[in-house]
């Protein structure tokens, strides 16, 4: 049994991206934006696999819109994009259950 791509697309990588991305814009790294936006995109890209679901494409965007608000001192722009990350993800979440 494989265990990676539980890993890799499954919910333990996009909890920990959620987590990064919120640190990220609490403390105003935007590196830490970028990493969150690195590691939730192969989930995103594996959901916009979906004829319909090709709005899925701009979830790695978020991040790192989040990351370019912080660096231009945009703290609030950075949560907003946060925020839009977390809900479209809390969606799926509801979609699944």
């Amino acid at each position: 049994m494989e265990w990676w791509p539980a890993v890799v697309f499954g919910w333990p990588t996009v909890f920990g991206a959620v987590l990064l991305a919120l640190a990220g814009a609490a403390k105003g790294r935007p590196g830490w934006l970028i990493a969150a936006a690195v590691i939730c995109g192969p989930f995103f890209l594996y959901l916009a696999g979906h004829p319909g679901a090709r709005w899925f494409l701009a979830g790695p965007l978020l991040p790192l819109f989040g990351a370019f608000a912080i660096a231009r001192g945009w703290t609030a722009l950075a949560w907003a994009a946060v925020v839009v990350l977390c809900l479209a993800i809390v969606w799926v979440m509801a979609l699944l259950i």
